[in-house]
């Protein structure tokens, strides 16, 4: 599928994956155990152990939420259409909010964060008239419309965006079928309708597998609940086709809240979705073997993340950053930001999109803290001997 189109294209590329710093060993979620009651927390794919992290400053979650993940500022991302929650996957710092200064009926959802311009991508939905891809700056907290969407186009809830940032393509699931863009020339490469396998519910609760550069979901079998159980799909956004993954069906985790949500580990090539009462489910998406049924402590589980994302290749990550050894928090930062490592003695600088030097002192083992006053919104980087991070600089 993917590879028969970059051959077409002329392109042998690779999607490295990143795994800085978090835990690979757990799920990241918005644990809602009670009605009313959020938080923001893991769940450990070997005990199934809820652990809360933080309280998140919501009450109730929309069908049109979205998250991701920015692995290498180790941030998980919660959008609730008029807000962007942004909490620290290491525990280190309290959440931050951020307003996307929307009006009453406009909503931003299916976001997803392209590590390479370090900016957000998703779906403006501004009734009666107006939907759009857009981008959106932390740094200047600015919005940039990136390409004009059918206004006629319907949403299914829960439906989440997938982004590869080295074929620098934006797919999304929506009511009608599959759609892929390119976000840097602000154009729609293909709309295409889902073509529902016989006999089953549509393929919903898709993710993207940045190694294996595929998109897999699941549909369930039409005759009574439980009776034919949950199979794995593979979708081709530029047909629309579904192909089944899997021989033997998983017989736990059939339903699930719309916000349930997937994720693929892509270490070890596990898709996970989030059923209902808290059950996790996995599966081989290289054979389509079930290979993981667990029952969270605690439920309900929305918007699963795992903790491994596509990389920037060198093609297209600025030339002064590669993969770091240490970390920055909080990111987007104001007023002052942290470096965090086991081993950072040394010379740190901080650098503007030139390339000049606006900031440098002499890092502390573990921790140094970098005074950002006096710096202007934008893009930097942080540098540590050969390494470096890019670092956003808000108002």
């Amino acid at each position: 599928m993917r590879t028969h189109l970059l051959l077409i294209l002329g392109l042998f590329l690779t999607c490295p994956i990143v795994t800085t710093g978090q835990s690979t060993a757990v799920l990241y979620t918005i644990h809602n155990p009670s009605p009313g009651i959020f938080s923001f927390g893991t769940f450990d794919l070997a005990t199934g152990v809820v652990t809360d992290l933080e309280a998140a400053p919501i009450t109730t979650i929309s069908s049109m939420a979205s998250a991701c993940v920015d692995v290498t500022g180790g941030l998980y991302h919660f959008c609730d259409g008029k807000q962007i929650h942004t909490f620290d996957m290491n525990s280190v710092t309290a959440v931050s909010t951020m307003s996307l200064g929307l009006g009453s009926l406009q909503n931003l959802f299916a976001i997803e964060w392209d590590p390479c311009e370090q900016v957000f991508l998703g779906v403006l939905n501004a009734p009666p008239d107006s939907i759009v891809l857009v981008r959106f700056d932390p740094g200047n907290q600015q919005f940039t419309t990136l390409a004009a969407l059918s206004s006629s186009m319907s949403f299914c809830s829960g439906c989440q965006g997938m982004f590869d940032p080295v074929l620098r393509r934006y797919m999304l699931r929506y009511g009608g079928g599959i759609l892929t863009l390119d976000p840097d020339a602000g154009a729609v490469l293909f709309d295409v309708p889902m073509v529902d396998p016989p006999g089953f519910t549509p393929v919903h609760h898709l993710s993207y597998s940045c190694a294996q550069q595929r998109i897999v979901g699941t549909a369930v079998g039409t005759s009574p609940e439980g009776h034919s159980g949950k199979f794995l799909f593979e979708v081709e956004e530029t047909t629309g086709a579904t192909t089944m993954l899997t021989t033997l069906p998983a017989s736990t985790g059939l339903w699930k809240p719309a916000l349930g949500n997937s994720c693929i580990d892509d270490n070890t090539g596990t898709f996970y979705w989030s059923g209902v009462d808290g059950m996790i489910t996995g599966a081989d998406i290289s054979i389509g073997t079930m290979t993981y049924a667990q029952q969270a402590s605690s439920d309900e589980l929305f918007l699963i993340e795992h903790a491994t994302t596509c990389a920037c290749t060198a093609s297209n990550m600025p030339a002064q950053v590669q993969q770091p050894s240490f970390l920055i928090y909080p990111n987007p930062a104001a007023d002052m930001v942290n470096l965090v490592g086991k081993r950072t003695e040394g010379i740190v600088s901080v650098h503007d999109h030139t390339g000049r030097a606006v900031w440098s002192g002499a890092a502390r083992q573990q921790r140094t803290t970098i005074p950002l006053q006096g710096l202007a919104p934008g893009h930097y980087v942080v540098r540590l001997g050969e390494r470096a991070v890019p670092l956003i600089v808000a108002e």
